[in-house]
């Protein structure tokens, strides 16, 4: 999505390729809003002073592990309430 909330092309394709999962394999599927996902992994690299090269390389890795964390949390929250 767009900062403003609005989706783009890759929200489209995401969300057919959820549903495609959902309908074919009956698997549950939660969405999860990773707009600032990228900006997030990059300041916790540099908070741990990763540089260089590496910070590029390790990028989408720590990403991901900010949107899994995302998504451990809101379980977590939904538990508890």
């Amino acid at each position: 999505m767009h900062p403003d909330g609005t989706p783009h092309d890759m929200t489209q394709q995401a969300k057919r390729f959820g549903n495609q999962l959902n309908g074919r394999f009956g698997l549950p599927v939660t969405w999860v809003d990773e707009r600032y996902s990228s900006v997030e992994a990059e300041a916790g690299l540099r908070e741990r002073n990763v540089r260089g090269r590496a910070r590029a390389e390790m990028l989408d890795a720590e990403a991901a592990r900010v949107i899994l964390q995302q998504y451990l949390d809101q379980l977590s929250d939904h538990e508890h309430h």
